[in-house]
């Protein structure tokens, strides 16, 4: 090769190199956030989580702040200074609550700059949101009600990190709904709900907050569901046409009948009526000497125009005033599409693979130490595997048997923990962990009993052990409570 063409050739290679260097150079960016990302660890229902996030300055020149922001609109996000000067750092304060979410969640907010080499910023807080009372949250099932009636039910609220559960009232309730506490139970209390004779009629689902005075969590999330009627019932309520293929049609009957047998007369039918006839005809198959003026079935025919799941409310309007919702949905799909059947399958799934236990009920006592224990502390030992949906574990103790337990540990964690662990090997189906958890809060000649129950990954608790018992004296022993893998 002549000495020219290796010469050019050298000084286009570095060239190139130096081209290539400048433009790794400019893709660096100027403004640095440390530690995006934060693990804010276990936090209950309805606390508020902050941090002060730095970023900083490498660059030669000011770079700004033009907007910093919260993802969900009831956090706050600020900054100590929006211009930042070369070699100095601002601080960004982020407040979340964390509202009634339930197990792992993340909380994010947006940072937008005049760096062009970071435009955007997203900064994340990761949680575990947990519940206090239990179960986390209740459902209260009203099922088909006479408006009249002053229907009522009753749920339980409890919790197993105090001694005594105070009620303060509601907290973003419908005025339709109220709730008074019945009597006092351990750990918690009984509470009454009645829907007030004004309330609307139909198909009613709400949700509001059971106010307590629990200090770690002091609001109980319930779920309200009723179908609700005056002088005329519509059965069903809600009509579910299920799968429904484009081009073809499906067909329900809704019977109206007047509560007292009192002749009823359709108005008219307002409301979504997209792909949705109705026809009036007169009841057939009527119980003996039941009034045919009093029932009306009212036929409703659905042909979708478009895929997915559709629903919607015909507003029934009867002659007496009333007007008597009716919902709607089904699911609409292409002629050759493949849907598939969820409900079999699932059911499928649960006959192949049934709970161990019953969770609704503890499983039975383990053996009790016939020697007091001669350690003036207890270890709780336990193994278990197939850990993918489990978070972590909750150790709980009574002084008597048939309780009242209380919480007696923070979450330890799947697989590592702040308790120690005998082993701790990254996650797997097949694996079996062991883990360790010391009581050092006990008193010689006392007996105490412990259980575990496991935190989802979505926030649920589940009974995991059975009933561990141990008698404090001079000396040293351990027992394992029967624990499910």
């Amino acid at each position: 090769m002549p000495g020219t063409l290796r010469t050019s050739l050298a000084l286009w290679v570095a060239a190139a190199i130096l081209l290539t260097a400048r433009v790794f150079a400019a893709a660096e960016p100027h403004l640095v956030f440390l530690n995006p990302v934060v693990e804010m660890g276990d936090v209950h229902q309805f606390q508020t989580i902050e941090h002060r996030f730095v970023v900083e300055n490498r660059g030669d020149r000011p770079f700004r702040l033009t907007n910093v922001q919260p993802i969900l609109k009831v956090a706050t996000a600020t900054t100590n200074r929006e211009l930042i000067p070369p070699g100095e750092s601002a601080e960004i304060h982020v407040i979340q609550p964390v509202g009634d979410v339930l197990g792992e969640s993340s909380f994010r907010f947006r940072v937008t700059t005049d760096d062009p080499s970071t435009p955007e910023q997203k900064l994340v807080l990761r949680a575990f949101v947990e519940s206090a009372y239990d179960p986390e949250t209740a459902t209260v099932e009203f099922g088909e009600v006479g408006r009249p009636e002053r229907a009522h039910r009753e749920i339980e609220v409890t919790t197993r990190e105090a001694k005594t559960l105070g009620f303060r009232g509601l907290v973003a309730a419908p005025p339709w709904v109220r709730a008074e506490v019945v009597e006092p139970i351990p750990q918690g209390f009984r509470l009454r709900f009645e829907l007030s004779p004004d309330a609307p009629l139909g198909q009613q689902t709400t949700r509001f907050f059971v106010a307590t005075d629990l200090g770690p969590q002091d609001r109980y999330v319930v779920t309200l569901r009723a179908t609700i009627f005056g002088d005329v019932v519509a059965r069903p309520a809600q009509l579910d046409f299920g799968l429904i293929r484009l081009g073809q049609v499906g067909t329900k009957t809704v019977r109206l009948a007047h509560r007292e047998g009192k002749p009823l007369k359709i108005e008219r039918i307002e409301g979504d009526l997209t792909g949705v006839s109705t026809r009036e005809v007169a009841c057939r198959a009527l119980p003996e000497g039941a009034s045919t003026a009093a029932c009306r079935d009212l036929e409703i025919t659905f042909r979708p125009s478009i895929s997915g799941l559709l629903n919607g409310t015909l507003a029934v309007r009867l002659d007496n005033g009333e007007v008597l919702p009716v919902n709607y949905a089904a699911l609409a799909a292409a002629p050759g599409a493949e849907v598939r059947d969820i409900t079999s399958e699932l059911q499928a799934l649960a006959e192949k693979n049934p709970l161990p236990f019953d969770p609704n009920k503890p499983p039975p006592l383990a053996r009790t130490p016939t020697t007091p224990s001669t350690k003036r502390s207890v270890d709780i030992k336990w193994r278990a595997a197939k850990e993918e949906g489990i978070y972590g574990y909750l150790i709980y103790r009574a002084e008597e048997r048939g309780g009242p337990y209380f919480r007696q540990s923070e979450i330890v964690r799947v697989p590592a923990s702040p308790v120690a662990l005998t082993e701790a090997p990254a996650p797997s189906s097949s694996e079996v962990h062991n883990y360790l958890w010391t009581d050092h809060n006990v008193e010689p000649g006392k007996t105490y009993f412990y259980y575990l129950d496991t935190f989802s990954r979505g926030g649920k608790k589940q009974r995991f052990s059975g009933v561990l018992s141990r008698t404090i004296a001079p000396g040293d022993a351990t027992e394992e409570p029967h624990a499910q893998p």
